[in-house]
């Protein structure tokens, strides 16, 4: 990934979680995805990767040039893909998460306790 400057995953057949886009961001290597499986779910369009649709070469290679072709998105693909990696694939990411989903259902008991009384 060290020497990649952009990442292609042209998948067929659904993954729920694709490694490779996980490893490409956490290397801060832009994501040209298929929308298929967990791709869409870790890759938002513009944003931190692109994503098209299964099967559409030429759109796949249109987002690769727009990739190489300007450094501006190229830099912000890097910088919003090590962010969601480090926000919600982290060890520290997932502790926060579970943590959040923790104290949400403590609220939601403690409220029911207090409704029933």
């Amino acid at each position: 990934y060290g020497c990649s400057s952009v990442v292609v995953v042209p998948s067929i057949t659904p993954e729920s979680l694709p490694t490779v886009i996980l490893e490409a961001m956490a290397y801060g290597v832009p994501v040209v995805a298929s929308r298929i499986g967990g791709a869409g779910e870790i890759v938002e369009d513009g944003v931190n990767g692109r994503l098209f649709p299964v099967g559409d070469a030429a759109l796949c290679a249109s987002s690769i040039l727009g990739i190489l072709s300007d450094h501006s998105v190229r830099a912000r693909l890097r910088e919003k893909g090590l962010e969601k990696v480090r926000e919600r694939f982290s060890m520290a990411g997932h502790i926060a998460a579970m943590t959040d989903w923790l104290e949400s259902v403590a609220r939601r008991r403690t409220a029911n306790r207090e409704a029933e009384e």
